[in-house]
């Protein structure tokens, strides 16, 4: 019974402590103040120790804001302090130090404790953000004897959120951070360890680390795509993020990695890549150029098969449509006669002048009805030739020529094409 009144006696005595300090009068705009216990927050960038609340603080999307939460007593803390964060639109706020910074101050003699927390807020869209009250539980000293426990509220705080280049977009993959890095790792494995020359079924992991300071993990793009091609198969591993804070700076980091498996012989490039990311310290947008690789890769018989195998089919048709055509054509010509032009071709290379002569004879006729070759132009040149032609041995060159004078004129063409049908057409085909 009587452990039962003291704990009545001393929850009793806990909601008066609390019901009185609840009570404790008007409070701040941006602070609480209380004989015993007092709350004090602002927003400030990396950098900046503190910022002036009588200006809307400015910043660019995906920046790191940070909302510092101030708290102080005379006396001295005696438990946990325990803040809950607020819901904010449009932004992405966390608690990512989990321990406060420990301070102390002189007021008026006295020696005053403090806590300070951080919370940091990424907006995602242009335009205001709006931090409601953020409630804080702590539990401190009392001058009365024994711990106090109290509800505070930070005041609420706004700013306001720009893209930052005209050259950015809304959708567009890229992220703000005060400094950035980028390292690539190629894991090469070889089916033949002995060359180490690419091969068809050969694989390359290709990992990216992305580090990122005072951003998030969740903010920093996606860099390697994931389709494949005709030339590789891509095989995707689970990225990894991480996110931590050092001696009150904060590190985020992004890991792809990807196995290409090669598919097909020749020239394979593993296409280079550009990351484009806001320098909050200079205000620039800069960009890193992620290189590429240049594979040479072998075929295997099979590889070859599968990649060339229409060139090899066309190729293939082309040549027995070829052979046919020869094989026709001999059979053709074992029982008919060869096209003029063929024999006129073949007495050149024999060096057979009489049979040179004949052909320009039947030509002659045909074409000027001319009973001699003097008689198919009057020109000096060609009376001289035809001389020649008649009687000393032929070279080819005159032949040639020969067989150009005495092809079918036009107007004699015109003339029985119009008014004379064909009377011998297997004559004209020969000659």
């Amino acid at each position: 019974m009587r452990i039962f009144k003291n704990f009545l006696l001393w929850g009793l005595s806990f909601a008066l402590s609390f019901s009185s300090f609840a009570g404790s009068g008007d409070l701040a705009p941006t602070s609480q103040k209380h004989p015993e216990i007092e709350i004090r927050s602002w927003l400030k960038t990396e950098g900046q120790s503190d910022h002036d609340n009588s200006q809307t603080l400015d910043v660019a999307q995906k920046q790191q804001v940070i909302m510092v939460i101030e708290v102080a007593t005379p006396r001295w803390f005696t438990g946990g302090t325990q803040i809950e964060l607020p819901e904010v639109s449009n932004a992405i706020i966390m608690q990512r130090n989990q321990f406060a910074t420990n301070l102390t101050e002189r007021r008026n003699g006295q020696t005053w404790a403090k806590q300070r927390w951080e919370l940091t807020i990424y907006p995602i869209n242009s335009g205001q953000v709006s931090i409601p009250p953020t409630k804080v539980d702590v539990a401190f000293s009392s001058s009365e004897g024994g711990s106090r426990y109290a509800t505070l509220y930070a005041a609420p705080q706004l700013f306001a959120v720009h893209l930052p280049s005209p050259r950015l977009t809304q959708t567009s993959n890229w992220f703000s951070a005060s400094n950035a890095t980028i390292e690539q790792d190629w894991q090469i494995t070889y089916q033949d360890s002995e060359t180490k020359r690419f091969k068809v079924g050969d694989s390359v992991t290709r990992t990216l680390t992305l580090k990122a300071e005072n951003s998030l993990s969740v903010l920093l793009p996606s860099v390697l795509p994931t389709h494949s091609t005709k030339a590789f198969q891509r095989y995707i591993t689970t990225n990894q993020l991480d996110d931590a804070q050092m001696r009150g700076r904060y590190y985020s980091t992004r890991t792809e990695q990807q196995t290409y498996l090669l598919q097909q012989g020749g020239k394979i490039v593993l296409p280079e890549y550009r990351v484009q990311w806001w320098n909050t310290q200079t205000g620039e947008l800069e960009s890193m150029v992620i290189a590429g690789l240049s594979l040479e890769v072998s075929h295997t018989f099979t590889s070859f098969l599968s990649a060339y195998w229409q060139i090899i089919a066309m190729t293939g048709l082309i040549l027995g449509a070829l052979i046919l055509l020869i094989l026709t054509s001999y059979r053709y010509y074992q029982t008919h006669p060869l096209p003029t032009w063929v024999e006129f071709a073949l007495a050149i290379t024999r060096k057979q002048s009489q049979q040179i002569r004949k052909i320009l004879y039947v030509r002659a006729r045909l074409n000027h009805d001319s009973d001699t070759l003097k008689q198919v132009s009057t020109e000096q040149t060609w009376q001289t030739e035809s001389e020649a032609i008649q009687t000393k041995d032929i070279a080819a060159v005159v032949a040639k020529s020969a067989w150009l004078k005495t092809q079918e004129t036009k107007a004699k063409k015109s003339r029985f094409t119009r008014v004379i049908p064909k009377a011998l057409p297997s004559l004209e085909k020969r000659y």
